[in-house]
């Protein structure tokens, strides 16, 4: 079974949902001078935020994820040194959704996490691109395990979540300390 990714699942979210969620987008003008932090949008968010400007609630100011969750937070930049960008605030005002401006996978996507202060202070990789958070919130169901693997490897140190006590589990579910686990890079995939 193929998994649809990228700007295509994107499109098939739009055709699921019809013009329910149409709002006019974002023009082309303002489109092409969206970036993260100097680096090129994902395409799947180009393509949604040109369909629907507000459900997604992007904010495209950049930040570190201890200045939206807190100081406690801090001890994950040297894991996570890129620029955070709020997706959408859960249901919860205890869990936020980032897009994170690290590496980019082989199709232009950037992984999104999860942070969470409710009973553990942790970050978690929910999805391996906008396209997956997209297609997942909105028609649910849509995963990739491989894609979450690569983006693990990419950019989160192969791990699938950290808490700020030094707890971890690998991308396979295993716990861990990730303090203690080395960090690695695109040339180790």
């Amino acid at each position: 079974m193929t998994i649809l990714r990228g700007v295509s699942l994107v499109e098939h979210v739009i055709a699921s949902i019809g013009n329910d969620l149409a709002d006019g987008g974002l023009s082309e003008a303002e489109l092409a001078s969206c970036t993260l932090t100097g680096k090129p949008m994902p395409p799947s968010l180009l393509r949604w935020l040109a369909f629907n400007r507000g459900w997604t609630e992007f904010d495209f100011n950049p930040a570190k994820l201890d200045q939206t969750m807190g100081p406690a937070f801090k001890i994950f930049e040297k894991l996570l040194p890129d620029d955070f960008y709020s997706i959408r605030a859960s249901y919860s005002d205890c869990t936020w959704w980032f897009l994170y401006a690290g590496l980019a996978d082989d199709i232009g996507e950037y992984p999104v996490f999860l942070a969470d202060v409710d009973d553990r202070y942790l970050v978690k990789l929910e999805y391996p691109g906008f396209d997956l958070f997209l297609a997942d919130k909105l028609l649910g169901g849509y995963a990739d395990p491989g894609a979450l693997k690569q983006q693990s490897l990419l950019n989160f140190g192969g791990y699938s979540w950290c808490e700020i006590y030094g707890v971890a589990a690998d991308i396979d579910g295993n716990e861990v300390e990730w303090e203690a686990a080395p960090i690695r890079s695109r040339g180790d995939l």
